[in-house]
């Protein structure tokens, strides 16, 4: 068993890593002091329970994201509903290599 090295979103996890997971608001992964990472860049070196502990976040965020699309579209904020649902894609794509994080920010 891994043992808890801190929180997510105020609930333990056994990750290992600081990363905060995307949210609607913020809609990327976020390392130490709020520098931009993602998906692949959390999960590489980590084992398998770690990585479906990150999946599962990762799951969450996307989920987020299209609860947040549908609600703009609903409430006829078309802006907000593209951001939303594109940034939702843009994560479906992250797992397998798509927009590492060097073609999402110019800090990298």
């Amino acid at each position: 068993m891994t043992a808890t090295t801190q929180s997510i979103n105020g609930s333990p996890t056994r990750s290992g890593t600081d990363a905060q997971p995307p949210t609607a608001e913020l809609p990327y992964w976020r390392g130490p002091g709020g520098r931009r990472t993602g998906f692949s860049e959390l999960a590489a070196g980590r084992d398998a329970d770690q990585v479906a502990e990150l999946s599962e976040l990762h799951v969450q965020a996307i989920s987020a994201l299209l609860g947040a699309g549908f609600a703009a579209r609903a409430g006829g904020d078309d802006a907000e509903t593209r951001r939303c649902f594109a940034n939702a894609a843009r994560l479906c794509n992250e797992p397998v290599g798509h927009w590492p994080v060097a073609a999402m920010c110019s800090d990298h």
